[in-house]
Formats: C-alpha cells, sequence, structure tokens
C-alpha cells in the first residue's frame, strides 16, 4: 500500500456519506444520538462524537484516541450475519483501512448491529474469530481458519495480513442493539438516565428533546452539512482548510451541544426526523416516480437518497400539524405550505429550464433561494424549516405537480 500522510483524523474530511436505505440511516441518527448521550456521563470518558465522518459513528476519548464505529441493520427475517458476509469482510476491511491511514490514532473499532450473528465458534463465526485474534500475539500461531478471515479482510483492504492482525485485535462486535422500533424508546430512556434537566420535564419534553436530538445527528450526517458554511468560503484565500474545518465542525457534537440542542427540543419546533409509521395519514405519492424525475433532472443516486428523506420529514411536518391543530386545521395549514412551495417550484423551473441539458440542479439551487427568502421574510411556516420545505417540493414532485426536466421519460415507460 502507498505511503500516506499521517493526518489527524479528526481534521482530514472524510468521502463517505452513506449509501444504504433510509431506514437505515434513521436507524444510524437514532445510534448516534443515544452515544452523544454519553458526552452528558461522568463516568463516561468521551470527549467528542461525530457523525459520518469516515465511520458511521467516530468516538474521541478523552485520551485523544478513537474509536471507529460501524452501524450494519438487518431485517429480522434475514440470514444470520457470518463472517464470509461481503458487508462484514468490507466493514472490517475499512477498519483496516483507517488504521493504516491514521496510525497510532484508534484505540478500538466496533462493527454494531440489531440483527444475531452466527454464535457456531468456527469460521463463520466473528465474536469467536475476533476473540482468537485477541488471545494470541502473532499472526503466525493463529488457526487456519482464523488466517483466512484475516486473508479475506486484507485482500479487500489491499494491505497486508500481519497489519490487518494488529487492527483487528481492536475490533469487536456487538449484537444485542434494539430492533427498529425499540431504538428511539431505548434513546428517550438513556435521555432520563443521564441528562440533569429531564427530572423536571414531562415525557412528551423528552420525547421532543429525544427528537431534535435524532435531527441533529441527521443534520450532521447529510449533505445538507454543507449548507452550515460561511458564504465567503470559496473565495478565501484559505478557503479550502477553512472549508474542511467547518463541515467537520458541523458533523461534531461536544458535551455542550448535546445539552444545547436537548434544551431546544422542549419547544414545539417540528423535527426533521420522522418515523416512517407516523406518515400513513399524511403521505401520497409514488417514491419510484420522485427517483425517476430527479434522475431525469441529472440527480445523482446520493442527491435522490437525501431527498426521498426531506421528502419523509415533510410528510411528517404534516402529521404533526395534524396532531397539533386537528385534522381540519392541520390539513389546511399543510396544504398552505405546499402551495406556496409548489409557486417557489415553478418560478425556478421557470428560471432554469433548458430544452437540452439537464437543469434539475440548477432549479434546485433556485428554489432553495426561494424557500430561504420566504423562511427569512418571518412569513408564517408553522414550524418548519427550510429543509422541510424542500421535502415538500419532493413530495409534490412524487405527485406530479414538480417537475425537474423537459424529458418525461417516465411517462413512456
Amino acid at each position: 500500500m502507498p505511503e500516506v500522510e499521517n493526518t489527524q483524523i479528526d481534521s482530514a474530511l472524510s468521502t463517505d456519506v452513506g449509501d444504504e436505505t433510509s431506514n437505515r440511516f434513521r436507524y444510524q441518527w437514532v445510534l448516534s444520538a443515544i452515544i452523544c448521550c454519553m458526552l452528558l456521563d461522568q463516568d463516561e470518558d468521551v470527549k467528542e462524537v461525530f457523525c459520518e465522518h469516515h465511520e458511521d459513528i467516530l468516538v474521541k476519548h478523552i485520551n485523544g484516541l478513537f474509536t471507529g464505529i460501524q452501524v450494519k441493520t438487518r431485517a429480522s427475517d434475514q440470514p444470520l450475519w457470518k463472517a464470509s458476509d461481503e458487508d462484514v469482510v468490507k466493514a472490517f476491511a475499512r477498519f483496516v483501512i483507517l488504521d493504516n491511514q491514521y496510525p497510532r490514532q484508534f484505540q478500538a473499532f466496533k462493527f454494531i448491529t440489531n440483527h444475531p450473528i452466527q454464535s457456531s465458534s468456527n469460521g463463520q463465526d466473528i465474536a469467536y474469530l475476533l476473540c482468537q485474534i485477541s488471545q494470541i500475539e502473532n499472526h503466525d500461531s493463529l488457526s487456519n481458519v482464523v488466517k483466512t478471515f484475516i486473508r479475506r479482510i486484507s485482500r479487500t483492504a489491499e494491505i497486508a495480513e500481519e497489519d490487518s492482525f494488529h487492527t483487528l485485535k481492536k475490533a469487536s462486535i456487538k449484537h444485542d442493539l434494539p430492533k427498529f422500533r425499540d431504538a428511539t424508546m431505548r434513546l428517550i430512556d438513556t435521555i432520563v438516565l443521564v441528562w440533569d434537566r429531564a427530572k423536571g420535564a414531562s415525557y412528551e419534553g423528552i420525547k421532543r428533546a429525544a427528537s431534535h436530538l435524532i435531527d441533529a445527528c441527521f443534520r450532521a450526517s447529510s449533505l445538507a452539512s454543507q449548507d452550515l458554511l460561511p458564504a465567503y468560503l470559496p473565495i478565501s484565500s484559505s478557503g479550502v482548510e477553512r472549508e474542511i474545518q467547518e463541515r467537520i465542525a458541523g458533523k461534531t457534537f461536544n458535551k455542550q451541544r448535546v445539552y444545547d440542542v436537548l434544551l431546544q427540543g422542549l419547544d414545539e419546533t417540528i423535527p426533521l426526523s420522522c418515523d416512517p409509521t407516523d406518515l400513513e395519514d399524511i403521505r401520497t405519492g409514488s417514491k419510484e416516480l420522485l427517483r425517476k424525475k430527479l434522475t431525469a433532472g441529472g440527480f445523482s443516486a446520493i442527491s435522490t437518497i437525501h431527498a426521498e428523506d426531506l421528502r419523509d420529514t415533510a410528510d411528517y411536518a404534516g402529521a404533526c400539524l395534524i396532531q397539533k391543530y386537528g385534522r381540519e386545521r392541520g390539513l389546511q395549514k399543510y396544504h398552505e405550505l405546499r402551495l406556496k412551495v409548489q409557486g417557489d417550484a415553478a418560478r425556478a423551473y421557470e428560471k432554469e429550464k433548458k430544452d437540452e441539458d439537464p437543469f434539475g440542479l440548477d432549479m434546485l439551487s433556485s428554489l432553495r433561494d426561494n424557500l430561504k427568502n420566504r423562511a427569512s421574510s418571518g412569513e408564517q411556516l408553522y414550524g418548519c424549516s427550510v429543509e422541510h420545505l424542500e421535502g415538500l417540493a419532493y413530495s409534490l414532485t412524487s405527485q406530479c405537480k414538480v417537475i425537474w426536466s423537459i424529458n418525461r421519460p417516465w411517462e413512456v415507460e
């Protein structure tokens, strides 16, 4: 492997932006929020938590060393995790690569999952293999089945087996995480245990605080964190370095930030994160149609996934308005917001449309400007943020009320 500069891991910008489903993303945000609560626990040695920076979750300890955490999920009807699974090999290969890129900076690596693993004490039992590696002093003394496991990882990482062995001595697996539906309740219970303000708050208040922390983890781990950058960064002489620092800062949680986020969550602002089961009374439109329209407009796969997540948040905002104001008044306010966003999207379309080249991203930029202007004008948005409004545009897209291209390939399929 070519020699790499020994850069400090919390100052090097990650290119890993995630590539799985929205359910997996939400589960990761909830787990990130639970881990962030460790910052409030005096018995823990956690100094900072980074959301989706190099790893799904990166923990910086008081001693300056790091723990890299990868979150893997499976539905209950899927096979048990085993050592030869591609996702398992890639995850541990990722640990090996990072440990070699940033030597002497990691104290541990954790593969955590909500799904059981093989427990047969053989070459497919991940916990057994890692236990064997931790107990043996040198690579040559390992059994053949353990060497086979290391060899798979080494080949994927393109790093020597001896180096892979030393990284894996710091690795562990945890497979007793809460299921999808139980994760948020685990977060609420954790907040009650570690947050000093929880004693004087109602259950609904704690629930709002938990949602706000999940929302903050969503912002930190999503591409939307780039919107936090000051406008002057691209033209600054130190713009590249400053931009990296600002983006990383947006992904970083310390004790004070977690405390502030929880306090802010006690108000009535609608959170960005949502549970898909809350959307049954409000969601309409086809997610597949949304994907086709955005693809025709030139959106990348990553941007499309982000758009789907924002659509969910907008639908959830509608559900919150109904809960707060009653069905009739809540739907009235929700449709009022939809009509405003539809108008903003139409103006963006007319401004950016082109006969040949895809213009969806230019239209998105204009739409965001329109939405930010609307939000900054002091107009009544009923607790919705700019991200909620953008999500409404994607909801309207899935209902054939907004388009992002001249060509309409979905109509001839």
